[in-house]
Order: C-alpha cells, then structure tokens, then sequence
C-alpha cells in the first residue's frame, strides 16, 4: 500500500515512469543524467522531467498526443460509477504531465466533492455563472494542482436549464465559454448530470470524445440505446459524427449477470466498446475516501491497473 504521495504533488517515481510510458529504467536514467534532470524529493522526480518522458512517448508512438480534447463522461442513468472514472481520470492524466481542466456540470457535485479538499467550506463560481451570467470562464476556474484546474459544481447547476430553454443558439453556449480558455489546456474533461437535459446536449455539441460509462448491469445496459439516441440528435443537428467510447464498469467475472451484460455490450457496440474492461474493485471505495488517486493507494490493485490502461486507452484516441 502507498498513501504518502497526492495526486496534487505531481511527483512519480522511476517505476511510475516506467508503468505509465513504457521504457524502461536503464533507459531512463540515460535520459536524465545527459539532460541534467534532477530529483525533486528523494527518488521522485516532478513535471519537467515528467513532460521530458511523455514527449519521447508522443515521439515514438503518438501514445500520450490528445487527438480529442474536450471529453465528456456521460449516461443518463445513475449509479453506473461514472464520476468515479471521471475523477480518476483526470487526477491521473494531471499525474502524467498533462494540463488538465475537470469542468462539473452536475448538481450533485460527486467530481467537485472528489477534487476539492473542502468543497462545502468554499464560496466559487460554477458553470453557472459562465453561462448564465456570462462571468468569463477563466473567474470559475479554481487551481488544484500544477497540472490540474476545475470549474466546481454547486445546487445552483440545477437552475441552468431553465435559462437555457429561452436562449437563441442555446446548445453552443458551452462550447463558446470553453473557446475562451480551451488553449491553456492539453485536455478538457466534462463530467454531466444523469439526466437528458440542455446542459448535457451542450456538453455532447462541445465534445470531441462522448465516454458512455455504463456498469455491466442490464438496467444499464438497456439504456444504453437511448443514451445514443440523444447523441444521434446532436449529430443530426448539427451535421456532426461524434467519437463515442462505451466503457465497461463495474465489471464482476464471478457475477453471471455481469458477465452477460458485459457479453451484449460486446455483441451490439463492439465497434464503439473500450478495450479497458474496468473490474469492480474495493480500492476505489478507498481512493474515493481519500480523494487521491487510486494509483497512489494501492498500485497493485486491479482498480489501478484498469484506471492506468483507460487513461492511456482514452488519452490515445
């Protein structure tokens, strides 16, 4: 078990280099003794020396080099873990060197309560106030990290609809208050509501990447056909043809209904489905606890290895 580092540190050793971009140690240490690299703490080395590694990366294979910036977590069914993902995510790609903004459009506030360390002891602006009140994006952003910023959610999230229905051109406002700030940034992950609603169509029309995270359940499963068909509209609308990533959660090898569910997933979307399979695992409980990454908890864990491979799977894309 490793509880000592944060995700909000930015420091990785040599074998978290070596696990996150593939080369190996000997290899490494080349690197940052011609370079002069230097430890930032004891055997851990902080975000130039991180960049360095991950630009070899992008220049060996093209792993690590974002093709679809703006990536939505999205379903309209509850409960599938989405959140959950959503915040390991970008506590990891922050980890890896990449400047992240997390942008909470729901009003329950799950990714804000996971990235902010008293989110009910502070006074910030949310989404709301950038496109209600046309606040500029950049006021609403709050830093957590060397390499990670959030816009935060609150209750008020909840009044944004109501606003947008009498609004001209209502499903592009999102996308024009990202363009204000969407330069200062290598990735850009909006976590939604469970609903069908306004905000999330704005979401989807921002969107270069739509990450349907659906447990392998078959109440999740059969909504999967109508979380596609709000996506289908967009398309539609707007004469676009939006990537989509089903991703498989929650999955229990043991468990015959999710091994099922996890088998028609396969046989319907087998063209849109993620490679990374995400196991039901109790360290996510403890990450979540925490508010770190799971990586940094427990990196043995089938949770880790899973949310390491999704990372690169959805980072590569």
């Amino acid at each position: 078990m490793e509880n000592k580092r944060h995700y909000k540190d930015v420091l990785l050793k040599k074998i978290d280099l070596v696990t996150f971009f593939g080369f190996t140690k000997p290899t490494l240490y080349t690197w940052q003794c011609d370079n002069g690299f230097e430890e930032k703490q004891k055997n851990l080395f902080g975000i130039d020396y991180i960049n360095f590694v991950r630009q070899k990366r992008i220049e060996k294979s093209n792993e690590f080099e974002v093709k679809n910036k703006i990536q939505v977590f999205s379903n309209i069914k509850g409960g599938v873990g989405k959140s959950t993902l959503s915040s390991q995510y970008v506590m990891l790609a922050s980890m890896m060197g990449l400047k992240v903004l997390a942008i909470d459009l729901d009003a329950q506030s799950h990714l804000t309560n996971q990235l902010l360390d008293n989110p009910n002891n502070e006074e910030f602006l949310t989404i709301y106030d950038a496109l209600i009140n046309n606040v500029p994006t950049s006021k609403c952003i709050k830093k957590l990290s060397e390499t990670l910023d959030i816009i935060p959610s609150s209750l008020k999230n909840v009044k944004i609809d109501t606003h947008l229905i009498t609004q001209v051109k209502r499903e592009v406002r999102l996308l024009k208050k990202i363009n204000e700030i969407s330069d200062n940034y290598d990735l850009i992950s909006i976590d939604t509501n469970p609903t069908d609603s306004e905000l999330n169509k704005n979401a989807y029309v921002a969107s270069d990447l739509i990450n349907i995270v659906c447990s392998t359940d078959f109440l999740a499963f059969n909504g999967l056909k109508l979380m596609l068909d709000s996506v289908e509209v967009i398309n539609e609308n707007y004469n676009t043809n939006k990537n989509i990533t089903i991703i498989p959660n929650m999955y229990d090898s043991r468990d015959g209904s999710s091994l099922r569910a996890l088998g028609a997933m396969s046989s319907y979307y087998s063209d849109i489905l993620a490679k990374t399979i995400v196991r039901k695992n109790t360290t996510f409980r403890d990450a979540t606890e925490q508010r770190n990454s799971i990586y940094l908890i427990n990196k043995r864990s089938s949770g880790a290895k899973d949310i390491v491979d999704l990372t690169k799977e959805l980072l590569s894309k």
